[in-house]
């Protein structure tokens, strides 16, 4: 697929607890907007399927569940510096992922 034909399902709560949870990870980042983090992850994320830069979890009832593998660039004072780290979906039909983790760990 094209980045433009992917679509992330983000349920509700997810970006919530990320902010609540990572938000200091974040911070660390260079990222003191959340809007422009949430921009900035979700083209990595879909641009890393469209790549082929993921790696199948597990395959159950659910569906099939992959790490992708990211390399987040920093912004504000961290301008210059990348952040490898990983994301986790499951994957769906006609180019849908749904969201387990944002932003999952480093790589």
């Amino acid at each position: 697929p094209n980045v433009e034909d992917v679509k992330l399902i983000i349920p509700e709560g997810k970006e919530g607890w990320l902010f609540k949870d990572k938000q200091d990870w974040i911070r660390s980042l260079g990222y003191d907007n959340n809007d422009e983090f949430l921009k900035v992850i979700y083209k990595l994320i879909k641009q890393a399927y469209c790549d082929g830069n993921y790696k199948v979890k597990n395959h159950d009832k659910h569906g099939v569940k992959i790490d992708l593998y990211l390399t987040l660039p920093g912004a504000g004072s961290k301008l210059g510096r990348s952040y490898p780290v990983k994301s986790a979906f499951m994957i769906f039909p006609n180019g849908k992922l749904k969201c387990n983790t944002i932003l999952g760990g480093r790589q």
